[in-house]
């Protein structure tokens, strides 16, 4: 139910909330104490201690599980890089568009529309003709 309009979800769903700063001497203090242990050793579940230390160990490299925390980060990273890589070229392709724009204005301002010609088939004369309207 939801508690302000008590209705129900409308999928069903039950939801437990859990107050992690109560950290007592109950079994489920121990457990949520545990979820902010860094260290194997001290954690009071052996269970989640042996994963926790099988992951980041790499022990798990003996139980046929080699790197898979490493591996997820590793792939999240290189997704993260991708996206990066794609949102700059596409920032880069705007400003180019822009001075592109800025450029054959002033050229038809000047009356140099040969230039806008030669401008479309020669690289070098475009990176001139930026540097010349101070656009580079």
């Amino acid at each position: 139910m939801i508690e302000e309009t008590g209705e129900p979800f409308q999928d069903k769903t039950h939801i437990v909330y859990l107050n992690t700063n109560i950290r007592d001497n109950t079994e489920l203090g121990k457990l949520i104490e545990d979820f902010y242990i860094t260290d194997p050793k001290k954690m009071h579940s052996k269970v989640l201690a042996r994963r926790v230390f099988e992951l980041k160990e790499n022990n798990a490299v003996e139980k046929g599980e080699e790197g898979i925390m490493t591996s997820y980060f590793e792939r999240l990273k290189q997704q993260w890089k991708k996206e990066a890589v794609l949102e700059g070229r596409a920032e880069g392709r705007a400003e180019s568009e822009t001075k592109m724009a800025k450029l054959m204005g002033l050229l038809v301002k000047d009356g140099r529309i040969d230039d806008i010609a030669k401008a479309s088939e020669s690289e070098s004369f475009r990176k001139s003709l930026l540097e010349e309207y101070q656009l580079s």
